[in-house]
């Protein structure tokens, strides 16, 4: 049997104040079309499994839910026997996400907003899917009445009672597991990404295929046995994330248990993109062309200021978002924070510190490209605003 795996929709999330509901309309009308190929082609999907962060906020927004309902509405009427798995990730409200869960199983929906019944699987063609949703350790402490301190134990724990009636009861099936975390072989115990603090990969031993939310990137966590997988964000969500994005389809031999992923990448309505250049460049017509169609941090390495630099760049980018000017790597910087330190500890009028610390300032800003002229000029009017003060106080 086969599923998909995708998860991390962050469905009505607002970035740099630009909604990107129609750029995740784009994407769900992808992942339904990839269900209705493979069902066209007489080798259909059994189910999806989307582990956590369906929404990007506790409380979501009409566009969000509306999102969602119809993308749940479409495939349940296309694909009756397809199962769809959703459990609630950090950013999800687990109840509000588990409203009218019980009502929504008889559609082949199963929501998972509390660890309530987590031993008990949904089998489908021999292979039994479980699921565990975002839990944090004081939420698990006080349903638990024990100390726990560290989410590890939380989901050593869980995994322990789900292998066990798994051993028990379904000792021939094969098991996957969908749940959201961090996941990493890493040193430090401590280690964490948001409020989710890593679980070991050994936690998992005993499934054959766990399906990950929580880390936006794809990515491999264990590539043997289990085969652990985040399936990463289908969207990127920082201009820092500049890997490729899309889902994963997941095969199972159910008599084998062998598990096959392969990669399945999706076309972005409006892709991420950092351009960087002096200002002339970004603003040049033939340079802004070819990412006109993309969502734009412009970063200027010019030293001068500029004014209105967003209004002009969004002539040639229309769906520019950010812009920002590059880090200056300055030398003599310690050296600088010292001469600042003594102005302003130094036994000197406030009239004269402040006029001092401008002028640092001023130089600080603009480097050797200081107008001297203009410089003076500033510098006047500021000193005479600062005698105003003084007169004022006095």
């Amino acid at each position: 049997m086969k599923f998909l795996h995708t998860g991390d929709w962050h469905l009505g999330k607002i970035f740099y104040a630009q909604s990107l509901i129609e750029d995740q309309k784009h994407i769900l009308n992808q992942i339904f079309d990839i269900l209705l190929r493979a069902k066209e082609t007489k080798n259909p999907y059994s189910a999806i499994c989307i582990p956590g962060d369906i929404y990007d906020r506790a409380i979501p927004n009409s566009d969000a839910t509306v999102l969602l309902n119809d993308f749940l509405t479409r495939t349940s009427n296309e694909f009756p026997s397809l199962s769809v798995f959703i459990l609630s990730g950090n950013h999800d409200s687990a109840k509000r996400l588990g409203f009218a869960s019980s009502f929504l199983e008889k559609s082949n929906i199963y929501i998972c907003s509390s660890s309530e019944n987590i031993e008990k699987p949904i089998i489908i063609d021999n292979v039994c899917f479980y699921q565990i949703p975002f839990t944090s350790n004081l939420a698990f402490s006080l349903e638990t009445n024990t100390s726990i301190l560290s989410q590890n134990e939380v989901y050593t724990e869980y995994c322990k009672r789900i292998l066990a009636a798994h051993k028990k009861y379904n000792n021939e099936k094969a098991a996957v597991l969908c749940t959201h975390t961090t996941c990493f072989n890493a040193n430090d115990k401590n280690y964490a990404v948001g409020t989710a603090e890593n679980v070991s990969p050994e936690t998992f031993n005993g499934f054959d295929y766990v399906a990950l939310g929580h880390i936006h990137k794809m990515l491999c966590i264990n590539k043997d046995e289990p085969k652990i997988w985040y399936s990463g964000s289908p969207i990127a969500y920082s201009f820092d994330d500049t890997g490729k994005k899309g889902i994963l389809s997941v095969e199972i031999d159910e008599k084998t248990h062998k598990v096959d992923v392969e990669q399945i990448f999706l076309n972005q309505l409006h892709p991420l993109k950092r351009i960087r250049g002096n200002f002339s460049t970004l603003d040049d017509e033939e340079f802004a062309k070819q990412w006109q169609h993309c969502y734009i941090e412009a970063e200027c390495t010019d030293e001068k200021t500029l004014c209105n630099p967003m209004e002009i760049l969004s002539k040639r980018y229309p769906h520019i978002l950010s812009f920002k000017y590059a880090k200056k790597n300055r030398s003599g910087t310690s050296e600088l924070f010292e001469t600042r330190k003594k102005v302003l500890t130094s036994s000197a009028s406030e009239k004269e510190t402040m006029s001092k610390a401008f002028e640092l300032f001023m130089k600080d800003l603009y480097g050797e490209k200081l107008d001297q002229k203009r410089f003076d000029k500033e510098k006047n009017v500021f000193d005479a605003i600062c005698s105003e003060i003084e007169l004022e106080e006095k």
